[in-house]
């Protein structure tokens, strides 16, 4: 299950909240994968499945993309990004701000939980890379010129861009069992939203924080009760 159904943006004129009041891309992005994985959790289980979160390297500044709080995904105050927060204007990247990064966050801290609690499927995330599709033509030119520093080939073709996606769909399952809830980059594990946490908090914060997660997107998915029941 291949988790890509993303916006950067709402359209001007287009609805910026769902009717159950969550941010257009709050819900698009990321509670909409997390409901879609819960329901198929048994299936998935059954087949020994896998579940890939196309992720982003905006995971990495949450917050700076939506001109929020530094903490604006710590649980306490992630509502506010979640329901409350009225974006307007752009970003430090000269970037439309929105829920777009913060959504990619929260994908990498899902795929290491899921491998946590459902250890019998595989659950990653992964930076496609800086892939040239229409989404880019949103970010401006001097944005995609600041993502693509340092990089010789940048943007990527979207074949280009689909190789880790593809990779992880497919890959023998002993060479991607040891990798179970990381987040990848060229068909590699790599550094992550994650690692940061667990070098700036340690690791047992890090499980407490993706473990609460978990049960909140629980919450918000489906109305207090899980949707699947499965050992934690």
């Amino acid at each position: 299950l291949i988790c890509n159904a993303g916006m950067d943006y709402v359209s001007p004129g287009a609805p910026t909240r769902t009717a159950d009041g969550f941010d257009m891309i709050f819900q698009v992005n990321y509670l909409s994968h997390f409901a879609l994985v819960e329901h198929l959790l048994p299936v998935l289980q059954s087949s020994k499945g896998r579940v890939i979160h196309v992720s982003s390297i905006a995971s990495f500044i949450p917050c700076m993309w939506g001109n929020l709080s530094d903490d604006c995904v710590d649980l306490d105050k992630l509502h506010d990004a979640a329901r409350d927060h009225i974006f307007s204007g752009n970003n430090s990247f000269g970037a439309q701000a929105s829920n777009y990064a913060v959504t990619k966050y929260l994908q990498v801290f899902h795929s290491a939980e899921l491998a946590q609690r459902a250890p019998d499927i595989g659950a990653y995330s992964l930076h496609p890379g800086i892939v040239d599709t229409k989404l880019l033509d949103s970010l401006g030119k001097e944005v995609v010129k600041a993502f693509c520093r340092g990089r010789k080939h940048c943007p990527i073709s979207p074949a280009e861009g689909a190789a880790t996606s593809a990779y992880l769909a497919a890959a023998p399952a002993s060479e991607l069992a040891a990798a179970n809830g990381q987040y990848f980059t060229l068909c590699a594990p790599n550094v992550s939203a994650r690692t940061a946490m667990v070098a700036a908090r340690g690791e047992a914060e890090t499980l407490s924080y993706q473990s609460e997660l978990f049960d909140l997107s629980r919450r918000w998915t489906s109305s207090g009760e899980p949707l699947l029941a499965f050992s934690v």
